[in-house]
């Protein structure tokens, strides 16, 4: 299955005369990587980056098309887990993600307070750069005390990813019967201790099976927004 960055590449290869041997030896790859990307398998942005160099192209463009490529093929893996309960359907699939792409640019939900419904969401464009489980991830607009720290202020934007992996210090967001907090992770054998970032309350203890108090997931980046 090609990809549309490598139908671009392969054209401009076809319009210099290039050779895959050469591209990969001018890029300092293996042919195979080559062979492989025009085939279907996405690369690494720094390695389109130095194909649109070599072949005279405009790497943001090719980079979107890879980014494209890329969402499409973790469309199509998910379908085959989904296609027991959603169908064959594209548009079951990002429904069921709470996922779109729009110019070739995933966007998560946007939710303006913690319990307000996904589907009165606003979309967020992911920003370049930031990794996370895209079906699982969404932003959130910080609007009380308790999601608030020495970083973060009252109207930025923080995006959550319950898929990442979490460490001693990591911001996570978590309720508290119910309701969300923004507190700092640290684990102690089976259990998690929950400080706040200026221990200014007393630290919560999450253990196994903790019905009042739910992980929701790590805070992976921070919008700033000014007034």
């Amino acid at each position: 299955m090609s990809s549309q960055a490598g139908e671009m590449v392969k054209n401009a290869m076809k319009e210099k005369g290039m050779t895959q041997q050469e591209l990969a030896s001018k890029i300092g790859r293996d042919q195979t990587l080559i062979s492989r990307f025009i085939s279907g398998v996405p690369i690494a942005d720094d390695t389109a980056r130095a194909m649109a160099e070599v072949l005279d192209l405009d790497d943001e463009e090719l980079l979107r098309l890879l980014q494209r490529d890329k969402y499409e093929l973790q469309v199509e893996k998910l379908k085959t887990q989904f296609k027991p309960v959603v169908g064959n359907h594209e548009k079951d699939i990002h429904e069921a993600a709470n996922v779109s792409i729009v110019d070739g640019n995933p966007r998560i939900s946007l939710l303006l307070s913690y319990d307000q419904p996904i589907e009165k969401a606003e979309e967020y464009i992911i920003p370049t750069g930031v990794h996370l489980d895209i079906y699982k991830a969404f932003a959130l607009k910080v609007n009380t005390k308790n999601l608030t720290d020495d970083k973060i202020e009252d109207g930025d934007i923080i995006i959550i990813d319950p898929s990442a992996k979490r460490k001693d210090g990591d911001r996570i967001l978590i309720t508290v019967n119910e309701k969300p907090e923004l507190r700092r992770f640290y684990r102690r054998g089976n259990t998690v201790v929950l400080q706040s970032h200026d221990n200014s309350q007393p630290p919560l203890i999450s253990m196994p099976k903790d019905n009042e108090i739910k992980i929701i997931g790590r805070v992976v980046f921070l919008h700033k927004v000014f007034p």
